[in-house]
């Protein structure tokens, strides 16, 4: 998967497809990514950040990822006070 352009998100959400026929919601989504050790969710952050800001996305995609984004900031966020 190294080689996949889609990021965490989206590689999430078509897995999720594939395998229960359904989208996660953010709270779905952030339970999934507490499963990552630290170092691989402060990259998967980062990298959405980027995403986030390179201002290719249209106004829904970005309300749409922001949603996620915040969801899995926060499972970070509740992970990193509890030592993980």
């Amino acid at each position: 998967m190294a080689d996949d352009p889609r990021n965490y998100i989206e590689q999430t959400q078509a897995r999720a497809v594939a395998y229960e026929g359904k989208e996660l919601s953010p709270d779905e989504m952030a339970k999934h990514f507490a499963k990552a050790e630290m170092d691989e969710r402060v990259n998967i952050l980062d990298q959405l950040d980027r995403d986030m800001s390179g201002g290719e996305l249209n106004l829904n995609e970005a309300a749409r990822l922001h949603g996620y984004v915040k969801a899995l900031q926060g499972m970070h966020h509740t992970l990193r006070k509890v030592g993980r």
